[in-house]
């Protein structure tokens, strides 16, 4: 657990991302913080608390994910299976430069 009480530490990355609604096409997202177990992600589709989503990071194939709010065009989301470390610090070297 963090300090700030999350589960897992997040990070500052900049990734442009498809995300879709069950049943509907894709369209193109932006993440701004990722973390082994979520992300929060800007998108203009309209997004329910509570709702499935399935996104798609660069490299990778889609994956599920729960949104756990929304807040304007802001959602914080969690993966339904975390993400592997090796992949979480691939995408944050190619997203951040490092």
């Amino acid at each position: 657990m963090t300090e700030d009480g999350r589960g897992a530490i997040r990070y500052s990355i900049d990734a442009t991302i498809r995300l879709r609604r069950r049943m509907e096409p894709s369209a193109s997202s932006a993440i701004s913080d990722l973390s082994l177990t979520g992300f929060r992600v800007r998108t203009h589709l309209k997004l329910g608390a509570g709702s499935d989503i399935s996104i798609t990071l660069p490299g990778l194939e889609p994956r599920w994910a729960k949104v756990a709010w929304v807040r304007g065009f802001e959602a914080g989301c969690t993966f339904h299976e975390p993400l592997h470390r090796a992949v979480l610090d691939n995408l944050i070297r190619r997203t951040v430069g490092i």
